[in-house]
């Protein structure tokens, strides 16, 4: 057995690059992890997923998968290959996600890891606040200042407690949000790993120095077991890089017997020890007026879904309009003169809304808690000149087949950072 041991832990590990459709950031991953002592090998979505196992560890990587479509990371997540990850996971192999890898790593379930791979959190439109006030929104690209608050991660074993240092971020959904009681078993099992600082340490929740609005500071978390890792700073962009790769390659070497075995021992694989309620879909009250805008182009963000509800096999198909509501005393005809709600190259307002809700078909309105862009466009016509005190952006699915399946495969919305209702 010493003999078999030494000759796999002198050879080097094999790291899976993992690459989805829209992925961009396998450049400076490979070289990471080949400086770090691995081998690099880029594993592309379409492959068999059961060649897997005999990767050693897996690097999901940055970018925007397929364009982000529906939300970052969730039609990644529902590929058979993250099926897989979990499988090797709970073998004890080791899983870094950075960017839109923890995006997937979110909506899959490895983390923050309730039972089940049950999503217990989400990763957020960016929403930049100063003193109370939002800054800014959207994508942003920037270094920030980090600290480690926590070492119960295989990959921050190459760091100090409290040890500061810069990364560089560049998403526009990276605002870390939890439920209370999913945030306080994290904090408890010391699952926040890193969070976003100042040049002092001091951990100031309020714009630069919290760069996206992220609950508590929040830049990394971990999984129970400490062998996953969701980053949403790009360490591989940056001098940091080694210690968290070199500290991965050291895991790996001093657990790997065979390509396929990680560990002589059992590894512990453990869950948080909490199940979240069901989420209670209500039914829509209109407040005001709407306009309901329909797409005269293809909609690709539906084909996309339909095609992962196909490869899932739930028997449904959905279609996507776009809603506003806005205030009973809006100028509607000012606010359409305007064209910032819609693009009448490519967009036309829904005539009639009588068939809609009616038939078999069944509708459901998708928001996000913080409209940043209906907020955002509203401020837009105020400038303008159209007087308008409320301006919201749904989503409106029109779900035939298998309502039930659609929604609890949560690929039209993320509980804890959008709210679904029937219409």
């Amino acid at each position: 057995m010493q003999d078999i041991q030494s000759a796999f832990t002198t050879s080097k590990p094999k790291i899976a690059i993992i690459e989805f459709p829209g992925s961009n950031c396998e450049t400076e991953s490979i070289y990471a992890v080949t400086q770090a002592g691995m081998e690099a090998h880029e594993f592309f979505w379409n492959r068999d997923v059961r060649e897997l196992e005999t990767f050693d560890g897996y690097f999901i990587i940055g970018g925007f998968s397929y364009e982000d479509r529906s939300r970052s990371g969730i039609i990644s997540a529902k590929n058979p290959l993250m099926q897989e990850l979990i499988k090797q996971a709970k073998l004890g192999k080791p899983i870094i996600g950075v960017c839109n890898g923890a995006q997937i790593l979110i909506e899959s379930g490895l983390v923050p890891g309730l039972h089940n791979e049950q999503i217990g959190g989400a990763l957020a439109q960016n929403v930049r606040i100063k003193d109370s006030h939002v800054v800014g929104t959207g994508f942003y690209n920037t270094w920030c200042d980090h600290k480690v608050v926590s070492k119960q991660n295989i990959f921050m074993q190459g760091f100090e407690e409290g040890e500061i240092f810069q990364m560089p971020i560049a998403h526009g959904e990276g605002r870390f949000v939890f439920p209370m009681q999913v945030f306080e078993a994290m904090k408890n099992n010391n699952q926040v790993l890193i969070k976003y600082c100042d040049n002092k340490g001091e951990i100031i929740d309020n714009f630069p120095v919290n760069p996206n609005g992220t609950m508590d500071n929040i830049a990394a978390i971990g999984n129970l077991s400490g062998n996953v890792i969701a980053m949403m700073p790009h360490p591989e962009r940056s001098k940091i890089s080694p210690k968290f790769f070199v500290a991965m390659r050291k895991y790996i070497e001093s657990t790997r017997v065979t390509a396929t075995t990680v560990s002589t021992q059992k590894f512990a694989y453990k869950t948080i020890d909490l199940t979240l309620p069901k989420i209670c879909i209500e039914q829509y009250q209109k407040q005001g007026q709407e306009l309901i805008i329909e797409s005269v182009i293809t909609d690709n963000e539906a084909s996309t879904i339909n095609q992962t509800l196909k490869e899932l096999g739930i028997l449904a198909t959905v279609s996507k309009t776009i809603h506003w509501e806005l205030d009973t005393n809006a100028n509607l005809d000012a606010v359409i003169k305007s064209e910032e709600l819609f693009n009448p190259n490519k967009e036309n307002i829904v005539s009639s809304l009588e068939d809609v809700g009616k038939g078999s078909s069944k509708f459901v309105l998708v928001s996000y808690n913080d409209d940043i862009v209906g907020e955002s466009k509203r401020e837009i016509l105020v400038v303008q000149g159209v007087m308008i005190e409320v301006l919201k952006k749904s989503i409106l699915w029109k779900i035939d087949g298998d309502y039930q399946a659609v929604i609890d495969s949560n690929i039209l919305a993320n509980p804890f950072s959008q709210t679904i209702l029937t219409y």
